[in-house]
């Protein structure tokens, strides 16, 4: 049997073998399906690429975001090569996908099939509420959505790496990374101290110091507000606050949302002696973080050199 796929020789006789017609069929086929002037994610190369079937109930646009859905055909047989085509539903953006979103990379019409980008680098349309967030998420602080855009936030599972000068308030083009570190929801990472206002305590009165935390490149969380650590005081103790660039504790919780833990360098002045009596750090399947506290009990707080009486 001859080889089908061999070269052509100068001279002779040009005679295309069906194997091989076919095959240029099947690539025009599957170029002319996919995004025109998507660079290297049309060709296949990028495996964030997905193929979606727009169920939004309306026409989709290129760098709309979109939620994913189930996959259209749930109920098939694994062993089906058809399996293997990646297809799922483009359904309108919710709160419910938060970490389940894609964008779109081509305007698609209702029912249609056609190509978005489930993670990796993206244009894609955020209504930047700050120019100082520094990430995008699917809802802003008041849980407002809208369901083809992102908002920008303090935290959230994209980050943007650009976007135009002078945007805050307007919905504009930005690019985005998603689906990847920014995208590690229930996890505790390491931030730094800018400022802090509120009362050192003691006396009998708890302390009230709350900061601005930044990331450690210097772009403010929680909107520039003042924060207080959710992780408990000692009740009546004078405490320290914590410097500036010192480091602050922090936590993004399964639902996207930016905890400040505690300012470790706030110290209670004086000589403590704290009982812990539980601690809770809990997990999900994934060992993301999804919930931690500490109670204390049997607090003493001693004047400092005063001798500790068990």
């Amino acid at each position: 049997m001859g080889d089908d796929f061999r070269r052509a020789q100068p001279g002779e006789p040009f005679r295309m073998p069906a194997a091989v017609y076919n095959g240029l069929l099947d690539l025009l086929r599957e170029r002319g399906a996919r995004p025109a002037g998507a660079g290297a994610a049309a060709q296949g190369r990028n495996p964030w690429l997905l193929r979606v079937r727009n169920d939004t109930g309306g026409d989709l646009q290129a760098r709309e975001v979109v939620g994913l859905g189930d996959p259209v055909w749930p109920d098939a047989d694994p062993k089906d090569p058809s399996w293997l085509v990646n297809l799922v539903k483009a359904v309108a953006l919710t709160p419910a996908h938060a970490q389940r979103f894609a964008v779109m990379q081509q305007p698609l019409a209702e029912d249609a099939i056609g190509w978005a980008l489930a993670g990796g680098v993206a244009m894609a349309e955020v209504n930047v509420l700050d120019e100082a967030h520094g990430f995008a998420h699917v809802t802003d602080a008041s849980g407002h959505f809208v369901p083809a855009l992102l908002q920008s936030a303090d935290r959230g599972p994209a980050a943007i790496l650009w976007r135009p000068a002078g945007c805050a308030g307007t919905t504009v083009p930005c690019l985005i990374v998603f689906g990847g570190p920014a995208q590690a929801a229930g996890t505790v990472f390491i931030g730094k101290i800018a400022g802090y206002t509120g009362d050192a305590g003691g006396d009998g009165n708890d302390c009230s110091f709350t900061y601005v935390v930044t990331d450690l490149d210097g772009y403010a969380l929680f909107g520039g507000q003042y924060i207080a650590p959710e992780w408990a005081r000692l009740p009546g103790t004078e405490y320290a606050a914590a410097a500036d660039d010192s480091p602050a504790l922090l936590w993004l919780d399964p639902d996207g949302d930016l905890h400040l833990l505690a300012a470790p360098a706030e110290q209670p002045g004086g000589t403590v002696v704290a009982l812990v009596s539980d601690v809770t750090l809990e997990t999900d399947e994934e060992r993301h973080v999804t919930n931690f506290a500490v109670e204390y009990r049997d607090v003493r707080v001693l004047d400092a050199g005063a001798p500790y009486e068990g």
